[in-house]
């Protein structure tokens, strides 16, 4: 979840760069291909803590049982 808020940093800094007249470090595709790492690195981290928080009710409700 942090290298996803770092990449998304990177990316809003290097849009604020372009934005206040200065010269983006990254171009077009190196937009793309950030924010796009950046999604695919936050929707694994959400399916894996969805599974964690399944197990462990899963367990529970074996354990309540």
């Amino acid at each position: 979840m942090y290298l996803t808020i770092i990449l998304l940093v990177i990316f809003f800094t290097n849009v604020l760069m372009g934005t206040l007249g200065g010269q983006p470090v990254l171009g077009d595709i190196g937009e793309m291909l950030l924010l796009l790492v950046a999604s695919i690195i936050f929707t694994i981290t959400i399916l894996k803590h969805e599974r964690i928080e399944r197990i462990e009710r899963n367990k529970s409700n074996v354990n309540g049982a």
